[in-house]
């Protein structure tokens, strides 16, 4: 099923110490995310064609060790969320970490963590329609 779904981005882990470099290198400034209790920034690499976002390790994620986190995939409407956490639930893939929550960043609409056997942690966007 998750090979159907549009990836959206990459999460990455990255010490707090790194946040100034890396601020300075793409020159923008990292935002704070309510949802995961840490500060973040996306930016697109044009080269793998899909967003990276760093987290900073702090909040929620303040014990884990800095590298790959999550993938997030796009999910265009309630419907097609409702379908894939029922495949989720069905195949006894995974559970729930969050509820759905407004992302704080432009890049993201309404989003939803869960951890699914053999993938690890999965963020679904519900992608918002303006």
């Amino acid at each position: 099923m998750f090979d159907k779904l549009k990836r959206h981005h990459l999460g990455f882990l990255i010490p707090v110490e790194e946040r100034e470099h890396i601020e300075n290198k793409f020159g923008s400034k990292f935002i704070y995310d309510s949802v995961q209790k840490t500060h973040v920034l996306f930016v697109y690499d044009k080269y793998l064609r899909i967003y990276i976002e760093y987290i900073c390790r702090e909040g929620r994620v303040a014990k884990q060790k800095p590298g790959f986190v999550h993938i997030c995939y796009d999910i265009e409407d309630q419907s097609e969320l409702g379908k894939v956490e029922d495949y989720i639930s069905k195949n006894k893939m995974g559970y729930k970490l969050t509820e759905l929550e407004e992302s704080c960043s432009k890049e993201c609409g309404y989003v939803i963590f869960y951890y699914i056997k053999n993938m690890g942690v999965v963020e679904l966007n519900l992608v918002k329609n303006e």
